[in-house]
Protein backbone atom coordinates (compact mmCIF):
# COMPACT_ATOMS: atom_id res chain seq x y z
CA UNK A 1 0.00 0.00 0.00
CA UNK A 2 1.61 3.33 -1.02
CA UNK A 3 2.31 5.33 1.82
CA UNK A 4 0.33 8.40 2.13
CA UNK A 5 0.38 12.11 3.86
CA UNK A 6 -2.92 13.41 6.00
CA UNK A 7 -3.05 17.26 6.18
CA UNK A 8 -5.13 18.96 9.07
CA UNK A 9 -5.79 21.80 9.97
CA UNK A 10 -6.96 23.33 13.53
CA UNK A 11 -7.99 27.11 13.67
CA UNK A 12 -8.24 28.03 17.13
CA UNK A 13 -10.83 30.71 18.41
CA UNK A 14 -10.63 32.94 21.15
CA UNK A 15 -13.15 34.82 22.78
CA UNK A 16 -13.77 38.43 20.91
CA UNK A 17 -12.50 41.20 23.37
CA UNK A 18 -14.43 44.21 23.85
CA UNK A 19 -13.92 47.60 21.69
CA UNK A 20 -12.56 49.84 24.53
CA UNK A 21 -12.32 52.77 22.32
CA UNK A 22 -16.40 52.61 21.67
CA UNK A 23 -18.44 54.65 23.89
CA UNK A 24 -19.64 52.05 26.84
CA UNK A 25 -23.67 50.96 26.65
CA UNK A 26 -23.98 53.44 24.13
CA UNK A 27 -27.40 52.00 23.76
CA UNK A 28 -28.36 52.81 27.33
CA UNK A 29 -28.63 56.67 27.07
CA UNK A 30 -26.15 58.92 27.39
CA UNK A 31 -22.78 58.47 29.50
CA UNK A 32 -23.18 60.35 32.84
CA UNK A 33 -19.63 62.08 33.43
CA UNK A 34 -18.86 63.22 37.05
CA UNK A 35 -16.27 66.75 37.02
CA UNK A 36 -14.53 68.44 39.67
CA UNK A 37 -12.11 71.64 38.76
CA UNK A 38 -10.21 73.57 41.12
CA UNK A 39 -9.09 77.15 39.96
CA UNK A 40 -5.26 76.87 41.68
CA UNK A 41 -3.97 80.16 40.56
CA UNK A 42 -4.61 83.40 38.43
CA UNK A 43 -1.66 85.28 37.43
CA UNK A 44 -2.93 87.50 35.34
CA UNK A 45 -5.97 89.61 33.50
CA UNK A 46 -5.11 91.17 30.41
CA UNK A 47 -7.66 93.37 29.54
CA UNK A 48 -6.54 94.65 26.43
CA UNK A 49 -6.48 91.02 24.80
CA UNK A 50 -9.63 90.08 27.26
CA UNK A 51 -7.50 87.21 28.41
CA UNK A 52 -6.17 86.04 31.66
CA UNK A 53 -3.64 83.08 32.71
CA UNK A 54 -4.25 80.58 34.96
CA UNK A 55 -3.49 77.22 36.72
CA UNK A 56 -6.73 74.75 36.78
CA UNK A 57 -7.06 71.34 37.95
CA UNK A 58 -9.75 69.39 36.85
CA UNK A 59 -11.33 65.36 37.93
CA UNK A 60 -13.32 63.56 35.77
CA UNK A 61 -15.00 60.33 36.60
CA UNK A 62 -16.90 58.16 34.66
CA UNK A 63 -18.24 54.07 34.86
CA UNK A 64 -16.80 51.67 31.75
CA UNK A 65 -18.03 47.99 33.29
CA UNK A 66 -15.22 46.79 30.35
CA UNK A 67 -12.93 47.66 32.44
CA UNK A 68 -13.90 46.23 35.61
CA UNK A 69 -11.07 43.76 37.33
CA UNK A 70 -10.09 41.65 40.16
CA UNK A 71 -7.17 43.19 41.40
CA UNK A 72 -6.91 45.19 45.00
CA UNK A 73 -5.02 48.32 43.35
CA UNK A 74 -6.28 50.26 40.36
CA UNK A 75 -5.28 49.36 36.87
CA UNK A 76 -3.55 52.47 34.56
CA UNK A 77 -4.32 52.87 31.26
CA UNK A 78 -3.01 55.24 28.45
CA UNK A 79 -5.93 57.80 27.31
CA UNK A 80 -5.89 56.51 23.82
CA UNK A 81 -6.38 53.05 24.86
CA UNK A 82 -9.77 53.28 26.35
CA UNK A 83 -12.78 55.36 25.54
CA UNK A 84 -12.65 58.29 27.08
CA UNK A 85 -15.26 62.11 26.68
CA UNK A 86 -12.50 63.76 24.17
CA UNK A 87 -12.59 66.67 26.90
CA UNK A 88 -11.55 69.95 25.72
CA UNK A 89 -11.71 73.75 27.64
CA UNK A 90 -13.19 75.58 24.76
CA UNK A 91 -11.66 78.94 25.54
CA UNK A 92 -8.46 77.47 26.04
CA UNK A 93 -5.51 79.02 23.99
CA UNK A 94 -2.47 77.36 21.86
CA UNK A 95 -0.53 78.56 25.54
CA UNK A 96 -2.04 76.08 27.73
CA UNK A 97 -0.25 72.92 28.57
CA UNK A 98 -1.01 70.10 29.94
CA UNK A 99 1.49 69.55 32.95
CA UNK A 100 -0.05 65.71 34.10
CA UNK A 101 0.32 62.45 31.97
CA UNK A 102 -2.28 61.61 29.47
CA UNK A 103 -3.53 58.39 31.63
CA UNK A 104 -6.02 57.30 33.83
CA UNK A 105 -6.80 54.85 37.07
CA UNK A 106 -9.31 52.81 36.81
CA UNK A 107 -10.82 50.92 40.10
CA UNK A 108 -12.23 47.37 40.42
CA UNK A 109 -15.57 48.21 39.66
CA UNK A 110 -14.67 50.14 36.46
CA UNK A 111 -14.80 53.93 37.69
CA UNK A 112 -12.33 55.39 35.54
CA UNK A 113 -10.59 58.99 36.99
CA UNK A 114 -8.61 61.04 34.61
CA UNK A 115 -6.74 63.90 36.47
CA UNK A 116 -5.09 67.02 34.40
CA UNK A 117 -3.74 70.22 35.28
CA UNK A 118 -4.20 72.98 32.53
CA UNK A 119 -1.86 76.01 32.69
CA UNK A 120 -1.57 78.54 29.92
CA UNK A 121 -4.13 81.40 28.79
CA UNK A 122 -7.82 81.20 28.41
CA UNK A 123 -9.64 83.68 26.32
CA UNK A 124 -12.55 85.73 28.47
CA UNK A 125 -15.08 88.41 26.71
CA UNK A 126 -14.78 91.24 29.09
CA UNK A 127 -18.01 93.74 29.55
CA UNK A 128 -16.47 96.81 30.50
CA UNK A 129 -19.06 99.88 30.70
CA UNK A 130 -18.61 99.93 34.46
CA UNK A 131 -14.49 100.54 34.29
CA UNK A 132 -13.13 101.25 36.22
CA UNK A 133 -15.57 100.14 38.74
CA UNK A 134 -16.28 96.74 36.16
CA UNK A 135 -16.74 93.30 38.07
CA UNK A 136 -15.50 90.83 35.63
CA UNK A 137 -17.10 87.00 35.91
CA UNK A 138 -13.95 84.46 34.35
CA UNK A 139 -15.36 80.95 32.87
CA UNK A 140 -13.56 78.11 32.40
CA UNK A 141 -16.01 76.05 29.64
CA UNK A 142 -15.26 72.42 29.21
CA UNK A 143 -17.10 70.21 26.23
CA UNK A 144 -16.79 66.70 25.20
CA UNK A 145 -15.66 67.17 21.45
CA UNK A 146 -17.68 64.77 18.74
CA UNK A 147 -20.18 63.92 21.37
CA UNK A 148 -23.89 65.30 21.75
CA UNK A 149 -25.27 66.14 25.02
CA UNK A 150 -27.76 63.05 24.13
CA UNK A 151 -24.22 60.94 24.20
CA UNK A 152 -22.30 62.84 27.39
CA UNK A 153 -23.76 64.35 30.51
CA UNK A 154 -21.48 66.59 32.56
CA UNK A 155 -22.44 66.56 36.17
CA UNK A 156 -21.00 67.77 39.64
CA UNK A 157 -18.61 65.57 41.31
CA UNK A 158 -20.75 64.00 44.12
CA UNK A 159 -17.57 62.95 45.49
CA UNK A 160 -16.00 66.18 45.91
CA UNK A 161 -19.92 67.81 46.52
CA UNK A 162 -19.84 65.36 49.89
CA UNK A 163 -16.51 66.20 50.88
CA UNK A 164 -18.01 70.04 51.20
CA UNK A 165 -16.75 71.64 47.93
CA UNK A 166 -20.10 73.32 46.98
CA UNK A 167 -20.78 72.27 43.06
CA UNK A 168 -17.91 70.46 42.62
CA UNK A 169 -15.44 73.07 41.97
CA UNK A 170 -13.36 75.54 44.03
CA UNK A 171 -10.74 78.35 44.02
CA UNK A 172 -7.25 77.91 46.48
CA UNK A 173 -7.37 79.98 49.15
CA UNK A 174 -3.30 81.29 48.49
CA UNK A 175 -5.45 83.51 45.48
CA UNK A 176 -5.48 86.89 45.87
CA UNK A 177 -7.92 88.19 42.95
CA UNK A 178 -10.62 87.81 45.10
CA UNK A 179 -9.50 90.57 47.17
CA UNK A 180 -7.73 92.12 44.49
CA UNK A 181 -8.00 96.09 44.64
CA UNK A 182 -6.73 98.39 41.63
CA UNK A 183 -3.27 99.54 43.12
CA UNK A 184 -2.22 100.58 38.77
CA UNK A 185 -3.80 100.60 35.51
CA UNK A 186 -3.47 102.42 32.72
CA UNK A 187 -6.03 103.62 29.83
CA UNK A 188 -3.87 102.41 26.87
CA UNK A 189 -4.50 98.36 28.62
CA UNK A 190 -8.14 98.62 27.28
CA UNK A 191 -9.25 96.49 23.65
CA UNK A 192 -11.28 98.62 21.21
CA UNK A 193 -14.82 98.79 23.07
CA UNK A 194 -18.09 99.45 20.80
CA UNK A 195 -19.51 101.35 23.91
CA UNK A 196 -18.73 103.59 26.60
CA UNK A 197 -17.04 102.78 29.51
CA UNK A 198 -17.87 104.69 33.23
CA UNK A 199 -14.08 106.11 32.64
CA UNK A 200 -14.87 107.53 29.33
CA UNK A 201 -18.38 108.95 30.27
CA UNK A 202 -16.53 111.05 33.10
CA UNK A 203 -13.29 112.49 31.24
CA UNK A 204 -15.58 113.46 28.17
CA UNK A 205 -17.84 115.14 31.10
CA UNK A 206 -14.72 116.84 32.40
CA UNK A 207 -13.26 117.60 29.17
CA UNK A 208 -16.95 119.45 28.25
CA UNK A 209 -16.57 121.60 31.34
CA UNK A 210 -13.09 122.60 30.87
CA UNK A 211 -14.08 123.85 27.77
CA UNK A 212 -17.07 125.97 28.33
CA UNK A 213 -15.02 126.93 31.23
CA UNK A 214 -12.60 128.51 28.68
CA UNK A 215 -15.40 129.62 26.30
CA UNK A 216 -16.48 131.74 29.84
CA UNK A 217 -12.91 133.37 30.85
CA UNK A 218 -12.97 134.02 26.85
CA UNK A 219 -16.35 135.50 26.86
CA UNK A 220 -15.69 137.66 30.46
CA UNK A 221 -11.94 138.89 29.13
CA UNK A 222 -14.38 140.30 26.18
CA UNK A 223 -17.02 142.09 28.26
CA UNK A 224 -14.41 143.61 31.17
CA UNK A 225 -12.21 145.03 28.08
CA UNK A 226 -15.50 146.64 26.40
CA UNK A 227 -16.29 148.31 29.93
CA UNK A 228 -18.96 146.02 30.68
CA UNK A 229 -17.14 144.95 33.96
CA UNK A 230 -20.83 144.24 36.18
CA UNK A 231 -22.34 141.72 33.43
CA UNK A 232 -18.85 139.83 33.53
CA UNK A 233 -18.98 139.55 37.11
CA UNK A 234 -22.47 138.60 37.03
CA UNK A 235 -21.43 135.35 34.67
CA UNK A 236 -18.69 134.63 36.15
CA UNK A 237 -20.68 134.12 39.35
CA UNK A 238 -23.33 132.29 37.78
CA UNK A 239 -20.93 129.85 36.29
CA UNK A 240 -18.90 129.30 39.65
CA UNK A 241 -22.14 128.10 40.58
CA UNK A 242 -23.68 126.51 37.53
CA UNK A 243 -20.25 124.01 36.69
CA UNK A 244 -19.53 122.73 39.62
CA UNK A 245 -23.29 121.74 40.18
CA UNK A 246 -23.31 120.04 36.80
CA UNK A 247 -20.00 118.15 38.02
CA UNK A 248 -21.54 116.71 40.34
CA UNK A 249 -24.57 115.72 39.11
CA UNK A 250 -22.84 113.87 36.08
CA UNK A 251 -20.33 112.20 38.70
CA UNK A 252 -23.34 110.87 40.46
CA UNK A 253 -25.21 109.86 37.24
CA UNK A 254 -22.07 108.26 35.94
CA UNK A 255 -20.82 106.47 39.15
CA UNK A 256 -23.94 105.32 40.79
CA UNK A 257 -26.60 104.11 38.24
CA UNK A 258 -25.60 100.16 37.57
CA UNK A 259 -24.34 99.73 33.99
CA UNK A 260 -24.12 96.09 32.82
Amino acid sequence: MPAGFFFASIQLASPEKPNLIERPNADSGPTQVSVAIWIVDINSIDSAQQSFIADVFTVLRWRDARLAHTGTGVAHYALDQIWNPRVVIVNETNSVSHRLPESVEVDADGTVAYRQRFVGSFTQALVLKSFPFDKQTFHVQLAAVKYSPNEVDFVADQKWVDAGIKQAAGIANSITLPDWTVGKWDVNQLPRLPYMTRLDAFILTSTLLVFFSLIEVLVTTILDNNQQTERAKKIDRYCRAIFPIIFAIASVAIFAKPRD
